[in-house]
C-alpha cells in the first residue's frame, strides 16, 4: 500500500509539475498580449495614415483632372463648325461635320444644336418641316 502511495503521490507531483509548467507559459502569453496590441495598434495607425495619405492624393489628383478637363461646348468650339448651303456634297459636309464634333468632344445635345445652325439656305428650309 506504501507503494501505490508512493506511485499516486508521484504521479500527482508529476502531473501537477505539467500543471504549473502549463500555467507559467499561459502566463507569459498572456503578460506578451498587452505589448502585441500595442504593437497591432501601432501598425494599425502606421496603415490608416498610408491609406489616408493616398486617398487625399487620389482625391487631389480627380479635382486637378476635373478642373482641367476640356468643357464641350458649342458656343466654344475648338475647330469651328462647317456651313452646309446644298452647294457641295452632303457626304463631304457630313464628314467635316463629324470629325468637328469628334474634335469639339460635342454630346448628341451639342452635336444637334451645331446641325441647326449650320444649315443655310435651301438646306436650312428643311428646318421648317422638323418642327
Amino acid at each position: 500500500m506504501d507503494a501505490q502511495n508512493a506511485s499516486i503521490s508521484q504521479k500527482m507531483d508529476a502531473q501537477m509539475l505539467e500543471k504549473r509548467e502549463q500555467i507559467s507559459s499561459l502566463e507569459g502569453t498572456i503578460a506578451q498580449i498587452p505589448q502585441n496590441l500595442v504593437r497591432n495598434n501601432a501598425e494599425l495607425k502606421e496603415r490608416q495614415d498610408l491609406i489616408e495619405t493616398e486617398v487625399n492624393a487620389l482625391e487631389s489628383r480627380f479635382r486637378e483632372l476635373q478642373l482641367n478637363r476640356a468643357t464641350p461646348s458649342v458656343s466654344a468650339p475648338k475647330v469651328k463648325t462647317p456651313s452646309f448651303d446644298g452647294k457641295i456634297p452632303f457626304q463631304v459636309f457630313k464628314l467635316q461635320f463629324e470629325k468637328t464634333a469628334e474634335t469639339n468632344n460635342w454630346s448628341i445635345e451639342e452635336k444637334s444644336a451645331a446641325l441647326f445652325v449650320a444649315l443655310e439656305g435651301p438646306a436650312a428650309e428643311l428646318l421648317i418641316t422638323t418642327d
